[in-house]
């Protein structure tokens, strides 16, 4: 079973630690997601995002020219691209706005 993942209806966010003081969040405005499973508890299942690093947004216009330029994010990675398996250790946060379930998967190596 593959899923398209609709931005309308969903995030791809982050947060930064800056100078061991402050947690900077952000999020993209455009992106392209997908979530891949053979299996209903989307155990080995291979989830995708694809964003243009020029749609960043800090809620800081100044720091959002500033990871936008080529001093950050547009010299080297003008497109960020991420596959994973739910099989390796990581954390993940699936948000599924048509069934209004909030899955979290702390994943095991």
């Amino acid at each position: 079973m593959k899923w398209n993942i609709d931005p309308t209806y969903s995030e791809i966010g982050f947060r930064v630690k800056h100078m061991m003081i402050s947690t900077v969040t952000g999020h993209f405005e455009h992106f392209k997601s997908t979530v891949e499973t053979e299996t209903e508890n989307f155990n080995d299942s291979d989830i995708s995002f694809t964003t243009q690093t020029n749609s960043i947004n800090t809620k800081n216009s100044d720091r959002d020219a500033s990871l936008k330029s080529d001093d950050f994010f547009n010299a080297a990675y003008p497109e960020l691209n991420f596959t994973f398996n739910t099989n390796l250790a990581f954390k993940c946060r699936i948000k599924s706005a048509s069934s209004s379930l909030i899955n979290r998967y702390k994943i095991e190596a």
